[in-house]
């Protein structure tokens, strides 16, 4: 059973998704608006890197996780804006399935542990600059098409120590597992644009290129790959010769093989989003938004290097186990491929209700991810609402 689930879990990214719409819309200047977007993700297939299907454990899951976002946006001038998102933010509450190690015995047997495991971790923090390029008050004035750009960094914040954890298997009751982000530093962007076909239907297409920069350790990166490092140890058989002056003495012996430090970069994020949408008033102050957003989510794959040559020596003889990391990857945990891109296909249907006359302008978004068809990823279904409020001058002028 602990060879399905691995690599998988590995390639959580994010455990994030946009809510709902991605037009090219901005807030008024002078004007703030906050979100806070709670939401539960659950997944228990994984899309093989050949595009099957199949349970990672079995048919109750394997992951199981509640968190809640935060996103905090202003108007600078009425086609500029700024805005700081921490998503997924904070992971309130987790549950993860799989079985975990901690030691090995001198016979080759894992020891298992018997914690409850979670994904319990802080997400990384976006900076985004929003700049209407096209539209009814940008540089190039356009009343039923809006382009505008966002370039962005992502900011990492501290994750699990995951040598930590591992040290303590053996004795502590819950034991975090995976990072709730990547912590890493990536910079890119993101574009919006949308077309207004009539004054309640539009089209909506967004995307966007996230480059990760540095690599990290496997002991920041997750439980399953630091021990992966740890445990996956070879035994080798290693024959030292003796010359003895005019006798010459040959006996085999074993060494374990250790590991050298190894890193993990990330390479690139790329979406593209397209949506349908359709929006309508009901009564004097509230409106009604629907929408059906297609989105295509890409990343490059992880890549592996080592700090220094995985070796030991042994009575002047050298025994290297360079690739022996990455290879049992592959072959212990098969259909999925560590370094292999994966891709992902999901539909979004969301809902959302906008009451413009309170004194605080409120809209309340649901919205529902299904999983379509992927490669070398995790079938993940999430739902989240979200409530944002509108506040500062600009509502009001």
């Amino acid at each position: 059973m602990k060879k399905r689930f691995f690599l998988g879990i590995v390639f959580l990214l994010l455990f994030s998704f946009v809510l709902s719409a991605e037009d090219a819309a901005l807030i008024p200047a002078k004007t703030f608006s906050l979100s806070l977007t709670p939401a539960f993700e659950y997944a228990d297939l994984v899309y093989n890197y050949e595009g099957g299907t199949s349970y990672w454990v079995n048919e109750t899951g394997l992951l199981r996780i509640f968190n809640t976002a935060l996103a905090l946006e202003y108007g600078i001038l009425d086609w500029i804006s700024v805005e700081a998102r921490w998503k997924p933010g904070l992971t309130l509450a987790s549950d993860v399935e799989f079985e975990t190690f901690y030691a090995i015995e001198s016979d080759g047997t894992k020891i298992p542990s018997n914690a409850s495991l979670n994904a319990n971790d802080l997400s990384d923090i976006f900076l985004e600059a929003k700049i209407q390029i096209i539209g009814e008050k940008a540089p190039v004035q356009f009343s039923r098409l809006r382009f505008t750009l966002g370039p962005e960094i992502k900011i990492p914040l501290s994750g699990t120590d995951f040598e930590k954890q591992f040290n303590k298997a053996g004795t502590a009751d819950t034991l975090t597992v995976l990072n709730g982000d990547n912590h890493v530093f990536g910079i890119g962007s993101q574009f919006y644009t949308d077309y207004s076909i009539t004054s309640h239907f539009a089209v909506n297409l967004s995307g966007e290129f996230l480059y990760y920069l540095g690599k990290k350790n496997l002991k920041d990166s997750s439980f399953l790959e630091y021990m992966a490092v740890q445990i996956e140890k070879e035994t080798v058989p290693i024959t030292i010769i003796t010359n003895g002056g005019d006798e010459i003495t040959q006996e085999t012996e074993s060494a374990k093989v250790e590991h050298a430090d190894a890193e993990l970069g990330y390479g690139y994020d790329l979406r593209v989003e397209l949506e349908p949408a359709f929006t309508t008033p009901l009564g004097g102050d509230m409106v009604l938004s629907a929408g059906l957003p297609v989105q295509l989510k890409f990343n490059s794959g992880k890549t592996y290097s080592f700090s220094g040559v995985e070796e030991i020596v042994y009575d002047n003889i050298l025994v290297t186990n360079k690739d022996n990391f990455e290879k049992k990857l592959d072959e212990n945990y098969p259909g999925l491929k560590a370094t292999a891109p994966n891709f992902l296909v999901t539909v979004r249907p969301n809902v959302s209700v906008f009451f413009i006359n309170w004194k605080l302008p409120t809209e309340f978004a649901f919205s529902y991810a299904i999983p379509v068809w992927g490669l070398n990823q995790m079938a993940r279904y999430s739902a989240s609402l979200q409530a944002k409020i509108y506040l500062g001058a600009g509502l009001f002028r």
